[in-house]
């Protein structure tokens, strides 16, 4: 786990996430938890996008925010739009 936790805690750092912002980490995978962990650690309020559903429970579970767009769609897929393989 040293390696996803480091990529995850540098992510953070590199997006320069300033006091007060919210962050939304998209991907309820092992990393976008671990990013989300370590975004919450250092002080920000986080929501975590996932494509399954379970992913999305386990985010809540870790106490992480659960961003809703219209249909229950992610708020992010609702903005930004789906990937084309989706």
């Amino acid at each position: 786990m040293n390696e996803p936790g480091s990529a995850a805690w540098h992510a953070v750092r590199r997006a320069q996430v300033q006091p007060g912002e919210r962050v939304l980490v998209v991907g309820g995978g092992s990393v976008g938890l671990l990013t989300a962990a370590a975004a919450q650690h250092q002080g920000h309020a986080v929501d975590v996008d996932a494509r399954h559903r379970h992913q999305l429970a386990a985010a809540e579970r870790l106490g992480f925010g659960r961003p809703n767009g219209d249909q229950g769609r992610p708020r992010a897929l609702t903005e930004f739009g789906r990937p084309p393989r989706w």
